[in-house]
């Protein structure tokens, strides 16, 4: 009886030796794909980031395309040209974009909005346009086009008067000519893996 507990006691062992192993092949198998998974995430997460960049190019490109030449009016002075091209901050009139209103021309400005947390985001409003309505009134419609950027920067192609050589400026002077193409360069800080490439749009009612 002595010789046959010692034979269970030892067939117990060895199934616990098999056990283990297995647990250990187990244990790497598992941590495999845990690293796998998070690798996809990281991927993944890559990825949306450069479509959502993409989008953003996309509307910035088919909203500046599709600028109209209108003119804001004001009791005892010219007529203004609805259009302003600041460094910072670009505002014109375009057609209403159908997948959000109805039609006729809409004033849109994007600009860059910082937060007291000091946090950068490139956001958009966009009004039914009027000639008699005021563009510098204040809103709170704000929407955010892109959020967490670093820097904003526009810069205009063109001659805002009549004989001058085309060429860049950092700010497009008031008056009664559009630029004839818009330069949209965005940066992300440092961490950030978002990459924006610097895009010139043309202006077609500009020519």
């Amino acid at each position: 009886m002595s010789a046959a507990r010692d034979g269970e006691e030892g067939a117990t062992l060895l199934e616990l030796l098999v056990a283990l192993a297995l647990l250990a092949l187990l244990s790497v198998y598992a941590i495999g794909a845990i690293r796998y998974l998070r690798n996809f995430e990281r991927v993944q997460t890559l990825i949306e980031e450069r479509s959502a960049v993409e989008a953003v190019r996309t509307h910035l490109r088919r909203a500046i395309e599709s600028m109209r030449i209108v003119f804001l009016i004001r009791d005892g002075a010219d007529p203004q040209l609805a259009f302003s091209g600041g460094r910072g901050e670009l505002v014109f009139v375009t057609h209403a974009d159908n997948r959000l209103e109805y039609g006729g021309l809409y004033l849109v400005r994007f600009s860059l909005r910082q937060d007291a947390s000091g946090r950068k985001d490139l956001v958009t409003t966009r009004r039914a346009f009027r000639p008699r309505m005021d563009p510098n009134a204040p809103g709170n419609d704000a929407l955010t086009v892109l959020p967490a950027i670093s820097s904003l920067s526009f810069s205009y192609f063109g001659s805002p008067q009549e004989g001058m050589k085309p060429q860049w400026f950092a700010d497009w002077p008031q008056g009664k000519v559009l630029p004839l193409a818009v330069r949209i360069e965005i940066g992300f800080p440092a961490d950030d893996q978002r990459r924006f490439l610097r895009l010139d749009v043309l202006i077609p009612v500009a020519r």
